[in-house]
Parts: structure tokens; C-alpha cells; sequence
């Protein structure tokens, strides 16, 4: 009988240990890099390449439009390697551009933006020869 009563001491020493030491997910943390400067229908890199999963889980990523210019035509689908932490894309209007990183680790998610201001790239200044 002793040996029951100190089997089921051991047993419940053992659950409330265990229960104690839950595991408790921490969000993953969205960066989606610095504000960028960029030119008219050229190649924006987007660099969400920071960001990270403090628990060591593999993250997925989702690139979306938040603002563009009205004169902009593009759409999400837009966006360059969309599913990836680095994408990119190429501006079609002069203005500013919003673009929002949302990552996943399975369990929870994060968000940050990055501003993308475009502008015509200025043309070389012609030298005449006097």
C-alpha cells in the first residue's frame, strides 16, 4: 500500500512539474527594413530579411501594397517574390509608396511597413564644348 501512495506522490510531483514548464510562444517580429529612395520604373528591393522568430520557428511572409499614387496601376500581385522575406517591385507613378511586410510563424503573426518614395532620376547635365 506504501508503495501505491508514494508511486502516486511521485506521479503527481512529476504533472505539477511538468505543467509548470508550458511552453509559451512568442510572436514572430516583423522588420521590413528602412524608408527607400527610389526612380521611376526601376527595381525596388523590399528587405524584410530581419525579421525574425524569437522561438527559432520557420516564418512566412506576405508583401501587400498599404498606399501607392493614384496614377500607380500596380496590385499585390505586383510585388516580386510576394512570399518571400526579400521581394521587390517597380514603380510605375512618381509619389510615395506604403508597403506592408505581415509575417507567420504557424502560430502568430506580426506586421511592419516601409515607406518608398519615387522620383524621376534626374538626367546627366550635357557639356558643350566652348
Amino acid at each position: 500500500m506504501k508503495k501505491h501512495i508514494l508511486s502516486a506522490v511521485i506521479l503527481l510531483m512529476i504533472l505539477l512539474l511538468v505543467s509548470g514548464c508550458e511552453f509559451v510562444d512568442r510572436p514572430p517580429i516583423a522588420d521590413a527594413g528602412s524608408s527607400i529612395t527610389g526612380y521611376l520604373n526601376e527595381a525596388v528591393t523590399l528587405q524584410g530579411s530581419s525579421s525574425e522568430d524569437p522561438d527559432g520557428r520557420y516564418i512566412t511572409a506576405k508583401w501587400s501594397f498599404v498606399l501607392k499614387p493614384d496614377a500607380s496601376q500596380l496590385s499585390d500581385s505586383s510585388i516580386t517574390s510576394q512570399g518571400d522575406l526579400d521581394a521587390s517591385f517597380t514603380p510605375d507613378a512618381v509619389g510615395l509608396y506604403v508597403v506592408r511586410l505581415k509575417i507567420s510563424d504557424g502560430r502568430s503573426w506580426d506586421e511592419a511597413v516601409v515607406t518608398v518614395q519615387i522620383t524621376i532620376r534626374p538626367e546627366a547635365p550635357e557639356y558643350r564644348k566652348t
